[in-house]
């Protein structure tokens, strides 16, 4: 394999580092937004509360979770495929001679 080659792989390893990074920091936003949308709905337990309080912060807390899965899915499934190109490009790194 020629070093030109080599290094168009590794610039694509290191991009996807970035967007590795880039989704766990995705996925932490996410969990903190789930956080927040539980405190709302269980703020819905206050007696001034409307049904329609309760029915928007139990449909925000819905999505909260499936955006807060979503991320850590996507997230995982990222770094596990990082580690495939990780590995091979240290099988393509290009000798000494």
């Amino acid at each position: 394999m020629d070093g030109q080659s080599f290094h168009i792989y590794a610039d694509f390893v290191q991009r996807e580092r970035v967007r590795v990074a880039d989704l766990h920091d995705l996925a932490e936003i996410c969990d903190r937004r789930y956080a927040e949308a539980w405190f709302v709905l269980m703020s819905m337990g206050h007696a001034d509360a409307t049904d329609d309080d309760k029915a928007r912060a139990g449909d925000d807390l819905q999505i909260a979770s499936s955006e807060q899965a979503a991320a850590r899915e996507d997230a995982a499934e990222a770094a596990r495929r990082l580690a495939l190109y990780e590995d091979f490009l240290m099988q393509c790194a290009p000798s000494a001679t």
